[in-house]
């Protein structure tokens, strides 16, 4: 009987700490997926933004170059998600304003499993590195395109642009995405 009912307990234990394990995971995903709808939230906020003169400028690029450490005149790609991430709390790399630096093997993820929020790069041959970098806003299965954000471009799709843009790019225009904002990204 003291078998048994140790047995009996040692079982509704398990159960208890699954439930709780369960349900932990579910909070998890939904704080994400709330952190990843703030995220989103904001850098479509600034969809308006334009330099001032044409030269890396402007009350929020500024702004932006100065969450990554520079001032006036950078190139301001990188600083628009540094600036975003700093908002949420979210971490950034070391080295913020340089495209390559968001891009650690353990934060890049396959291109299928990108999200909104999450961070992705264009390589340059010219510069044999990663020297854009933008917001994935949407990664349409089965498509050929992906819709990105993107600051420091323009309607053309430049890595020296004017302001904020909302890009429909080819897939295979993206050379990695990277994932800062959870460890196994919950499909939100």
């Amino acid at each position: 009987m003291k078998q048994f009912l140790k047995l009996t307990l040692a079982l509704m234990a398990m159960v208890i700490c699954t439930m709780c394990t369960n349900d932990t995971k579910a909070q998890d995903i939904t704080q994400t997926c709330e952190v990843r709808e703030s995220v989103e939230d904001m850098y479509m906020s600034f969809l308006h933004v334009r330099e001032l003169t044409g030269h890396n400028d402007g009350k929020e690029v500024e702004l932006f170059l100065a969450s990554a450490g520079l001032g006036k005149g950078y190139a301001w790609c990188a600083a628009y998600p540094t600036y975003i991430y700093k908002q949420h709390d979210l971490p950034v790399p070391k080295s913020p304003a340089w495209s390559p630096s968001w891009f650690p093997n353990s934060k890049v993820i396959p291109k299928e499993q990108a999200q909104k929020g999450d961070i992705m790069g264009i390589y340059f041959k010219s510069k044999k590195r990663i020297a854009h970098v933008g917001f994935i806003h949407k990664w349409p299965p089965g498509k050929q395109y992906c819709i990105t954000v993107e600051g420091n471009t323009n309607g053309a799709g430049s890595r020296e642009g004017d302001g904020v843009y909302v890009k429909r790019r080819l897939k295979r225009q993206v050379y990695k995405v990277a994932n800062w904002i959870d460890r196994e990204p919950p499909n939100c």
